[in-house]
Order: structure tokens, then sequence, then C-alpha cells
């Protein structure tokens, strides 16, 4: 019989892939202590030193990267974010994470079981799952796997966590007082300032700003006030950090005029033009990198996440649970060149930005999107063969993702082939001054180009029903 072996995925080496590499960290980054400046950290869970009654607890409670990949499995809603039991949900990440082979997931899964719950003798799946669950859970009774006891044996020395600016920092204060020596630190992350293509949101998040500063947040000075105060108590806290999601860089040319109009309108609960939210959020970045730089202060930016992309999850969950999506390079590509271009789908709905090829299904861990735009104009589609499985593709114009609706079902063949065959598909933006654009189709490690034909010009302005 075969000796089984200790580590058979996370050895002592793992992704250390030359005699370099092993030296430079067994013999020196190590031991080192983790100073780790963006995480998202419940500061609340930090200073209670809050002990965890399951593995779930820890894992699934607030992690929306695993929550999207059970969906991508087909998970129901009932087992993520759900009325389900701790375990239930457990199980079916457990029957989750081999789908995600390839996947950072797969590997945090397997470096978290290995530390620190010391369970690197087996992969997770749904046959491992129950003795996974028991052994971690028996590791949580133990002292030292509180919160803090975690970050202890990680031997972390200092973690900034991600707080809006109308965060009292309460809990940051409650934890330096306690004397521990993890030093837990704020991070101004402002993006909700910025929102004001949402005159509704801006506004509610305006007043909220000025209950925390003590402001009457009434017009463009009042709001530097009220910003500038709680920039000074983030100092004040410990902040060295600012941190800025960005759909793109803005960078419009502005003078103070404009921006105390279009802040007055959007004040007034009036909306704004695109235009016009492009030069405050222009502005806006000056303003807080103005902020930061007094104070020496480092600045971090996300660039390209697409936020919240499911209207209908929103109103159901809130913002933040698992429906982000990436701007894919041709995208970005895409909204440099697009006004240029003066392409125009439909001239009284606006501008539409030529999106890359969506399958009604693929295997879930090699997608580009699982959803189509709420404004979304079909001008491609065909049934692409792989292997002598037909998959029907489509190729669409939209504002924006959203995710399918209730009765959005794959269609048999695709579902059978997303069962039986891992695959990757790329493709250009959509050319419309072109007739056929190429997908490129990585399958079991073989490459092929597709040409696909587009719809005639005529066409291409039916919307697909919903």
């Amino acid at each position: 019989m075969a000796k089984k072996r200790k580590d058979p995925f996370i050895g002592k080496n793992f992704l250390l892939q030359s005699d370099a590499a092993e030296e430079l960290y067994h013999d020196y980054a190590r031991d080192l202590p983790i100073i780790d400046y963006h995480c998202h950290l419940p500061p609340k869970d930090v200073a209670d030193d809050r002990k965890y009654r399951n593995i779930s607890e820890v894992w699934l409670a607030g992690d929306h990267y695993k929550w999207r990949a059970m969906r991508s499995n087909g998970v129901p809603e009932r087992f993520i974010t759900g009325d389900a039991s701790d375990w239930e949900k457990f199980l079916a990440w457990a029957e989750t994470v081999p789908k995600c082979l390839r996947n950072p997931l797969y590997h945090w899964t397997h470096l978290e079981l290995k530390r620190p719950f010391r369970i690197s003798d087996r992969l997770l799946d749904a046959d491992t799952a129950a003795g996974i669950w028991d052994a971690c859970n028996e590791r949580l009774d133990e002292p030292g796997y509180t919160a803090r006891g975690i970050m202890e044996q990680w031997q972390v020395a200092v973690v900034c966590t991600t707080d809006d600016p109308c965060d009292d920092l309460a809990h940051h204060k409650r934890l330096a007082r306690s004397g521990w020596h993890v030093q837990m630190r704020p991070t101004w992350r402002p993006d909700k300032g910025m929102m004001i293509e949402d005159p509704v949101a801006f506004n509610a998040w305006l007043d909220k700003l000025g209950g925390a500063s003590n402001t009457d947040v009434k017009d463009l000075d009042s709001y530097l006030v009220a910003l500038r105060r709680r920039h000074d108590a983030f100092h004040a806290a410990g902040c060295r950090l600012s941190d800025h999601g960005l759909e793109t860089v803005y960078g419009e040319e502005f003078s103070e005029t404009q921006v105390r109009q279009i802040f007055s309108k959007a004040r007034d609960g009036k909306q704004v033009t695109p235009e016009d939210a492009a030069i405050f959020k222009s502005w806006i970045l000056v303003e807080w990198g103005r902020m930061d730089h007094a104070r020496g202060w480092v600045q971090q930016y996300h660039i390209g996440p697409i936020r919240n992309n499911s209207s209908r999850m929103m109103k159901m969950l809130g913002p933040d649970t698992g429906f982000d999506r990436r701007k894919a390079l041709n995208e970005l590509q895409v909204l440099g060149h697009h006004e240029e271009r003066g392409k125009h789908v439909e001239e009284d709905e606006g501008d539409y930005l030529s999106m890359p090829i969506f399958m009604k299904y693929i295997e879930p861990n090699y997608f580009i999107s699982d959803a189509y735009g709420e404004d979304s104009i079909l001008i491609g589609k065909q049934v692409v063969s792989i292997n002598n499985i037909p998959i029907e593709t489509w190729y669409m114009r939209s504002r924006g993702y959203a995710p399918p609706t209730d009765n959005y079902e794959p269609n048999t063949l695709s579902k059978q082939y997303r069962k039986t065959n891992p695959m990757s598909i790329f493709c250009d933006a959509i050319n419309t001054d072109q007739n056929t654009t190429n997908v490129v189709v990585i399958d079991s490690g073989n490459i092929d180009t597709v040409t696909v034909n587009l719809l005639k010009e005529s066409d291409r302005k039916t919307r697909y029903p919903r």
C-alpha cells in the first residue's frame, strides 16, 4: 500500500520554485512580523477579542469572495447568506472548493487550513468536510484561537483596517487603550464622498458626515471643513494611509466655479450629468491628495473595480456582498477611446460601451462574466461547437452588468459542458466596424480560435428580451 503523503498540496516549499526563493523565505522572511497595510478585518472583532463558535463564522460569515464562487457553482442563496445552518453553509463551501482549482481561493483555503488549523494531510471537499469541520472547531475551542490569538500566531505587528470617514473609530481607540502589543490602525476610505451621481445616497452620506464632524454640510466649503475634521480625527487615531476604489482614474479639467455648481445641484437632490460627475471626482481626488500630503500619508488605489452590479441583490443584501467585478484591459481601452470614436447605438439613450463575449454558462472559475447588463443590446449570437458540444455565445453592448434574473436558466447542453469540461474563453472588445470577431478558446490546454459572425448593423438596436 502506498504511504499517505503528509502534505499533499501545501508543503514547506509551496510556491517556492528555486533555491534562491527557498533561501530568501526560510532564512529571512518566514519569521518576520506581518505589517498588513490593507485588510477588511472587522475592528469590533479584534477589539472584543472575539471567540468564534465554528469555522463558518471565521470563513464564511462575511467573505464575499467565497460567496461569489459559491453562486458561480450554483449554490442556492440560502446556503450563502440565508438561513441555512453554519454546518450546511460550510458543506456548500466544501463542495465548491474543488471547482476553484487554479483560483486563488483554492490556495487560500488550504493555506489557512494548514495554518493556523494544522490540517494539511487532506484537501477540502464534500467527503472530507465533516472531519475538517470537527477538527477546526476543536481548535477554535483552544486558547489562542480568538481573533487576537490567531493574529498573534501569525506574528502580526500592525494591521490597517478599511474605514469610512464617518466611522467614529471607537473600536480602534478601545484597542489602543487596552495595551495590546499589536497595532490596529484605521485607513481613510472616502469612496462614498465622490459618489455624486447618486444624489440620494450621496446626500445621506453627507448628512452622516456632518454628524460625525459636527458640521452643517450645506455647500462646498462646509463639505471640505467636514472632511478635514474627520481627516484630522483619523490621523489622531493612528491613520497614515488612505485607500481609494476607482472605476477609472479621473483627470478632467475643472474650475472652482464648476465644482461649486455641481455640488450645489447634487446637494439639492438633483441628478448631475456623467460629465459633471467626472469633473467633481477629478476635483475631490486632488483635494484628498492635498490632505494626505499635508499629513505625510501614503495613498493606495484600487483601479478598475465595478461595484454592486446587481441592483436586485443590492436591494436584498446591501453593498459588498459578492457582486463586484473588475474591468478587463479591453474595457479600460474602450472607456479611454469611446468618446472620440463617437459610436452610438441609440442616441436618445446615451453611449453604450463595447463589452466582451458573454457565455450563458461556462466553468465557473474561468468565466469572463456570469451576467449581462440591465441595459444590454444583443449584437451577436452564435452557437460555437467545442469538442462537439454546442455552446451558445452572446455578444452584447451594455452600460453595465447585472446578474441573471430569476427565470434565467442555462441551456441543457451548456450545463452538460460546464460539468465535464473546464475551459476559459477570452475575446477582444467588439469592433462594430467589423462583421466578425475572434474568440480565443482555451480548453484542457488546447488553444483554438473561433471566428464568430456578428449581427447586421440593422439588427443591433433590438434589445434582447428580459
